[in-house]
């Protein structure tokens, strides 16, 4: 991979130098761009592998191993924070990046459910590294008053391409071999990683000492009303990822849906976000994005009744719907949260690693806890 240098320039110059019209746009182009290469990874990375996995007869731990992969690699945010603090950011996330869409490629050797679980956990793992670099990365190169609308506005690019590519691949998925299928996505994530590191970042790592760990998870008893947001996050959360824990394993044994399917319920719910990426990013920039994440939350729960009464592969539009509108909320507020509530910019990235920590610990324990409750017979709905 080519070295990428970070311009470092005067605080002020640097600023006005992002921010003009001109760099904004250019900013925003290479943004697009390398968000809708990104897609393409993406949809593979997030929307097929409970599905895939439940297909093959995994054992249902199993599934919840993939589910949690996510969350795993959530988990490890506050650990890169701490690692790549003193890294140049985009260099981080030219090398983060690349070494999770190279790790793909081992889905290739994935001839059993366990070798592709352990894939999943690899890859969340390694993408998330990059994670409060681009946090750090976003509050710099677009403006305070028009960085929702921006974001939003790429989301939609996002959206657009997950229709497309979420149809492709389901289709790609139901016909030939998931192995060649995520090793071709992987390339395009690889690219994607590519043409984001051409976007100019006036940056360098920080002056001040490396934060300790534990000055990090003490953040939440120093600013009160953060430790307040994520407790009730915190449980909201763990409530609604037990149903998404659950929800792949009613779509494949009791609605018996097929992959084509579920790429098009992906597609519906990618449309549902491009019309909320707007409307959502124009909100944040007005309200403080907190409002966002506990509005998508009460709309996330409105998930589990719909799966619980469902008869038909058919319901789960209803659920596609619902998390065009809620992911659209979560995806926008999540990075607006960790630049709204610090008082100095240079923390921006431990806010987003302490929550998205916090993310992992939650997303690894409530799958699991399902799995059990299913092996008991808690749950009799299958």
């Amino acid at each position: 991979m080519r070295r990428v240098k970070e311009k470092q320039q005067p605080a002020e110059l640097a600023t006005y130098n992002q921010w003009s019209k001109s760099e904004v746009r250019r900013t925003f182009r290479l943004d697009v761009s390398a968000a809708v290469l990104f897609s393409v990874y993406n949809v593979v990375l997030v929307s097929f592998p409970a599905i895939l996995i439940r297909q093959q007869g995994a054992a249902s731990w199993i599934v919840a191993l993939v589910i949690a992969a996510p969350s795993i690699g959530n988990f490890s945010a506050i650990f890169w924070s701490r690692l790549t603090e003193k890294m140049p950011r985009m260099r981080v996330m030219l090398v983060g990046g690349g070494l999770a869409r190279l790790s793909l490629l081992l889905m290739l050797l994935a001839f059993n459910p366990l070798i592709f679980a352990l894939v999943m956990v690899l890859c969340n793992i390694l993408e998330i590294s990059k994670s409060p670099s681009y946090a750090a990365i976003m509050q710099q190169v677009y403006p305070n008053n028009r960085r929702g609308e921006l974001m939003g506005k790429v989301r939609v690019a996002i959206s657009v391409a997950t229709i497309i590519a979420a149809t492709a691949i389901g289709q790609l998925l139901q016909a030939g071999d998931f192995r060649l299928v995520y090793a071709g996505a992987s390339l395009f994530g690889i690219a994607s990683t590519l043409v984001f590191s051409r976007i100019h970042y006036y940056g360098s790592p920080s002056n001040r000492p490396p934060t300790p760990l534990k000055k990090m998870l003490l953040i939440p008893t120093k600013d009160r009303r953060y430790g307040a947001f994520l407790a009730a996050t915190f449980l909201l959360g763990f409530a609604n990822l037990m149903g998404l824990s659950l929800y792949p394993i009613i779509a494949v044994d009791k609605l018996h849906i097929s992959n084509s399917f579920y790429g098009i319920l992906t597609a519906i719910t990618s449309g549902l976000s491009i019309i909320f990426y707007f409307i959502w990013g124009s909100y944040s920039d007005r309200h403080h994005p907190m409002i966002l994440t506990f509005i998508s939350f009460a709309l996330a729960a409105l998930n589990f009744i719909v799966y619980l009464v469902a008869s038909d592969a058919l319901f789960l539009i209803i659920p596609a719907a619902i998390n065009g509108v809620a992911n659209a909320g979560f995806d926008l507020a999540l990075i607006n949260n960790a630049i709204r509530f610090p008082k100095e910019r240079e923390d921006v990235p431990h806010y987003l690693a302490l929550y998205t920590s916090l993310v992992g610990i939650r997303g690894v324990v409530a799958p699991f806890l399902v799995s059990f409750m299913l092996t008991s017979e808690v749950f009799i709905i299958l």
